[in-house]
């Protein structure tokens, strides 16, 4: 069986993609020849149906240990050249002698290859004192300054993306490995950021919550519940005056980020299990299915709109405590971190 890898690789192409591999009876095959011949390339695309790649080839072993899998690259097309050297053949597997491995591309000013993060080893840097939340906003702050063009405003709204997307990792997702890439595209004069994780998945996180047994009943309630303010497994009546922490989980940082989307004109994608949910430049959401076990994060914003970050967060901050005094069982005031570019 052949299967072409789309050669416009967006992100409404790569989510349709992985969900149609993964439909696929591996039991009536005995192989499946992958074939790169990309001619377009985007940066959460890619680096999505690397991983979706990565996670069909483990499932499918354990479904038919016989089947062989393949992947044929034809390296001097534009779009395979640049996933090569960005690191999306050796994410799928060690493997493929094709490209770079994932994280040593040096970043310059215009991209980040696809890395892996470990928060694990990443503390090991720092002094045991610092809270997860202090060690990975010293990170975002260096991947944000590789995309920023020495502009302090973007340095800090990238700063604040990464941040708020890899902190709260460990608790939600239960893991503590991220994916990230990133890319400035001149020609639109925007950024595209991805964070990716194969953990829990956002509705096994906000199914632990007794409070939310009855308004979340799949991937999708999940995504749509958890872009709204206040939404978090760690809520509870007892604490919601009150938090220990200016890095606790508040249930802030998605919404925040979809908010600033808005504003900002850009677009905004989350994957999360069997489906997705995708904010377009015009502000209006879309929902559909999907495959990905973990949680994906796609965030593109248009560097042409005039803003000052403080101000921006000021402004969602305020609408998000409106909204969640109407919502039973949100946290009304978002965390320190959530709602401030440093803390």
């Amino acid at each position: 069986m052949e299967i072409t890898i789309p050669k416009k690789l967006d992100t409404d192409q790569a989510i349709k993609f992985i969900e149609y591999i993964h439909s696929i009876n591996l039991l009536d095959i005995s192989s499946i020849k992958f074939v790169a011949q990309m001619t377009f390339v985007r940066t959460f695309a890619m680096t999505f149906v690397a991983l979706g790649l990565k996670q069909f080839a483990s499932r499918a072993k354990l479904k038919n240990p016989d089947l062989i899998i393949s992947i044929e690259v034809y390296p001097d097309t534009s779009g395979v050249s640049y996933a090569a050297n960005m690191g999306f053949f050796k994410c799928i597997s060690s493997s493929i002698l094709v490209g770079n491995d994932p994280g040593t591309l040096g970043g310059n000013q215009n991209y980040l290859p696809i890395t892996q993060m470990d928060l694990s080893s990443v503390r090991k840097k720092y002094n045991s004192f610092y809270e997860v939340g202090e060690i990975v906003q010293k990170e975002s702050m260096h991947l944000a300054s590789v995309l920023s063009h020495s502009q302090n405003n973007l340095t800090e709204l990238f700063t604040y993306i990464f941040r708020e997307m890899i902190r709260n990792t460990p608790e939600h997702a239960k893991t503590n490995t991220v994916w990230f890439a990133g890319q400035y595209y001149s020609r639109d004069n925007a950024a595209e950021i991805c964070i990716i994780d194969e953990g829990q998945g956002i509705f096994e996180s906000l199914k632990q919550n007794v409070f939310y047994e009855e308004l979340i009943k799949s991937n999708s309630d999940a995504l749509q519940w958890a872009i709204k303010p206040g939404i978090s497994q760690a809520f509870s009546l007892k604490e919601k005056p009150r938090r220990k922490s200016e890095w606790d989980n508040s249930g802030y940082g998605l919404y925040f980020i979809t908010e600033i989307c808005k504003l900002l004109k850009g677009s905004f994608c989350l994957v999360s299990g069997d489906a997705f949910l995708k904010l377009g430049t015009d502000g209006h959401l879309t929902f559909g299915k999907a495959q990905f076990d973990g949680t994906a994060v796609k965030v593109s914003i248009s560097l042409s709109e005039d803003f000052k970050v403080d101000n921006m967060l000021k402004f969602i901050r305020d609408k998000g405590r409106e909204e969640s005094k109407k919502m039973k069982y949100s946290f009304d005031t978002p965390s320190r971190s959530s709602r401030s570019i440093t803390v």
